[in-house]
């Protein structure tokens, strides 16, 4: 149902919106910005981020003003955490194999319980070692696929027990 009082093609307000801030408790701070001829409203922004007679709720909003200035990638997202510096350096071997591939990883795992490796590091390293083992894998599988089979002895260690003697039957040949 359609509002009476609306009328197509005509404003509801044929003044527009007034010049100036939405806002007026930002009124002051635009007019003290003009007297002071600042040409660049981000550093006029930053100089009262730091006085401290402006109440807390205005400096709030003048950070969130001139965040993305500073941060323009980051936006909303929170900067990566502070690097762990590592006092006792180690190695890792390069893994060239699946199972040395398994002891970096598992070795990472051990050092970031530890907190001896910080997440970004453990992060890479692991993905580091996770795409060698992939690597492998598909090395494996492409030599597989063209009929170039390796050694496909099967060999079992061990093995069943032998069976029982019995008095009444005898399993042996």
């Amino acid at each position: 149902m359609a509002n009476p009082n609306w009328t197509l093609g005509v404003s509801g307000n044929p003044n527009g919106r007034p010049t100036g801030p939405r806002d007026k408790k930002y009124r002051k701070y635009q007019i003290q910005a003009e007297e002071e001829k600042l040409e660049d409203p981000v550093l006029f922004q930053h100089r009262k981020l730091s006085d401290e007679s402006i109440d807390i709720a205005v400096r709030a909003s003048i950070a969130s003003n001139i965040s993305s200035y500073y941060y323009p990638k980051w936006g909303t997202v929170s900067p990566p955490p502070t690097p762990i510096y590592n006092e006792n350096p180690f190695t890792l071997p390069p893994p060239t194999t699946i199972e040395q591939a398994k002891e970096n990883i598992s070795t990472l795992v051990a050092k970031l319980a530890n907190s001896e490796v910080d997440h970004a590091t453990f992060d890479r390293l692991i993905a580091g070692n996770v795409a060698m083992v992939n690597a492998l894998l598909g090395q494996d599988k492409l030599a597989y696929a063209h009929g170039e089979v390796g050694d496909t002895t099967i060999s079992i260690l061990g093995g069943l027990d032998p069976p029982p003697r019995n008095e009444h039957f005898d399993a042996s040949p």
